[in-house]
């Protein structure tokens, strides 16, 4: 089987914070000084150097990526992981089709329609490996009571056992009860790790948002509108959120933007 891909959100996210680590290295002393006029003049007071909130964000940033792609890997392979059970499942249904459809006309072959429709022998065999497992499920509950009885075969010497039957049905239904069992428990696992997926990407939307909600407005407040302009914020889709309209989008005139084409110098 395939190795499923890395998503294109994930990818996204990636060059959002290949672009940070980008503008930090290009514009470090514009980000330090824009923040600290802007802390200056709003405390009335000299601050301390603010590099390390600046490397702290940063910092952040690429631990929330990290956690991210983490997230992305276990949610991959659980998805390939239900697919093999789904595989399973479905063999192991077929081979109890099977028992069950070789059967039938041997009941009513042997002791007729009426006592193959008294064991439970339908007259469609299900599809699905759940309703047919239901199926056969009824089907061995009724050959297991005790007030049902075969009753005399119609052929000398051949000889149909109620056990025979049974213990010909028990095994491939076990089975497949067993690989159902498993696919839900994987099913229940890739979910889990599709809602760790969802968190960490809107982890890593906040610590984006936070950077950019930090710096873009710090520059236009101390004027610096074309450095504020190259810090535009293009998240890709959350869970549950459509796209921007295009028309909301601001462009950049030169600097790389997040989910450009061309890659930080």
């Amino acid at each position: 089987m395939a190795v499923p891909r890395v998503s294109k959100m994930v990818t996204d996210r990636q060059r959002r914070c290949e672009f940070v680590d980008w503008f930090v290295v290009n514009y470090r002393e514009a980000l330090l000084e824009a923040l600290t006029r802007v802390f200056e003049k709003s405390l009335g007071r000299a601050v301390p150097d603010l590099g390390f909130y600046l490397d702290g964000q940063v910092s952040l940033l690429r631990g929330s990526l990290r956690e991210l792609v983490a997230a992305e890997q276990a949610h991959l392979d659980e998805i390939a992981n239900d697919g093999v059970f789904r595989d399973r499942r479905d063999q192991a249904a077929q081979a109890l089709r099977e028992v069950v459809f070789n059967w039938r006309p041997v009941i009513r072959a042997v002791f007729g329609e009426r006592k193959a429709e008294e064991a439970g022998f339908e007259r469609r065999i299900a599809d699905h490996p759940l309703a047919l497992l239901r199926q056969t499920e009824r089907l061995l509950s009724r050959l297991n009571n005790p007030q049902f009885a075969l009753d005399a075969t119609r052929f000398e010497g051949v000889a149909v056992t109620r056990d025979k039957i049974v213990e010909q049905l028990e095994k491939p239904a076990r089975q497949l009860r067993q690989v159902m069992d498993d696919l839900t428990s994987e099913q229940t696992k890739a979910h889990g790790t599709k809602v760790a997926k969802d968190k960490a990407t809107a982890d890593f939307d906040e610590a984006y948002q936070l950077f950019v909600g930090t710096f873009r407005p710090a520059f236009r407040l101390v004027g610096e509108h074309e450095l504020s302009e190259r810090l535009t914020l293009k998240l890709s889709r959350r869970p549950g959120q459509s796209e921007e309209p295009e028309e909301d989008r601001e462009e950049s005139s030169d600097a790389p933007e997040p989910g450009d084409d061309d890659e930080p110098p």
